[in-house]
């Protein structure tokens, strides 16, 4: 008979931390060689801690994952209401669609949160749970764990990304 555990919300303050401590070591270390133990000594826990509220390694990396996913997704809101509100008049909308765009393609897409989403998906999605039937929290339910490892990273010389298009080398 096989049981499940109930993993534990816990305290905000130790999640958090637990949190940050694993994307470092996630990011420096990779996956395979950060340990639980690793990880909780550097959040300040213990490695106990650390399983009653992620429960393995894997469900801790997509959690970092999702954590990052979320505050990229807060910051596009924070955008989207920085320009978009407020309009009034059908001929406010273009330079405000500039500047969201804009604001998108420097704020954002070339920030550390992103990058940090990018080499996490990339370089360690073997590693992150099959969970094609789950969506991703923060994303649109069509967008899978399955779909997660073919994203199409933008070129930085490329400031607006097309999703699903190839990569392009070529000058403009």
């Amino acid at each position: 008979m096989q049981t499940t555990k109930t993993l534990r919300e816990g305290s905000p303050h130790k999640r958090a931390a637990i949190l940050a401590a694993a994307r470092e070591l996630f990011l420096t270390d990779g996956f395979d060689r950060s340990s639980i133990g690793a990880i909780a000594a550097k959040a300040g826990v213990s490695t106990r801690t650390v399983y009653d509220y992620f429960g393995d390694k894997q469900t801790l990396l997509r959690a970092v994952v999702e954590a990052i996913g979320q505050s990229l997704v807060t910051a596009v809101q924070h955008t989207l209401d920085a320009t978009l509100t407020g309009l009034t008049r059908p001929d406010e909308l273009e330079d405000a669609l500039v500047a969201f765009a804009m604001r998108i393609a420097t704020d954002m897409l070339d920030s550390a949160e992103y990058a940090t989403l990018q080499r996490l998906v990339v370089t360690e999605s073997g590693h992150l749970p099959d969970r094609a039937d789950q969506p991703i929290s923060y994303a649109p339910p069509t967008m899978r764990w399955a779909n997660a490892s073919r994203l199409w990273v933008a070129p930085a010389s490329c400031p607006f990304p097309t999703p699903g298009s190839p990569p392009t080398t070529s000058s403009r």
